[in-house]
């Protein structure tokens, strides 16, 4: 609870801000050229220990398999991706455009991989 309560604030920013970055998304510069086969991250702010990144994974992108820490997720085009853990176990998880999730720091490293037909776009509050 004490985590959810934490990004709470961050969250709302973040809903309330979509629209505003979605216009400044058309305008801002194109992202640093992807890793093949690897989602295009862009960050947009970076501060107070906390990152706001602008994620993007078209089909069949897979993200390396790390731990990962606290996050807030704005989602900005939904689809399912799923995640690959070390010890072989696959998770599916679905996302809604428009909707936010929290998540706590994962205990054991994953990898992600969008296993939709189309890109999954999200924007991510980092800890």
């Amino acid at each position: 609870m004490k985590i959810k309560l934490q990004f709470a604030p961050l969250a709302a920013a973040v809903l309330l801000a979509s629209p505003i970055l979605a216009h400044a998304q058309d305008k801002a510069a194109a992202p640093a050229a992807a890793t093949p086969g690897q989602p295009v991250q862009k960050g947009l702010a970076k501060g107070e220990g906390m990152e706001v990144q602008d994620i993007i994974y078209q089909p069949g992108d897979t993200s390396p398999s790390v731990k990962r820490g606290a996050r807030a997720i704005y989602v900005v085009v939904g689809g399912s991706i799923e995640r690959d853990y070390d010890d072989g176990k696959k998770e599916v998880v679905r996302f809604k455009t428009g909707e936010a999730r929290i998540f706590p720091a994962s205990e054991k490293p994953f990898a992600v991989k969008n296993i939709s037909k189309h890109p999954v776009h999200i924007i991510a509050i980092l800890k």
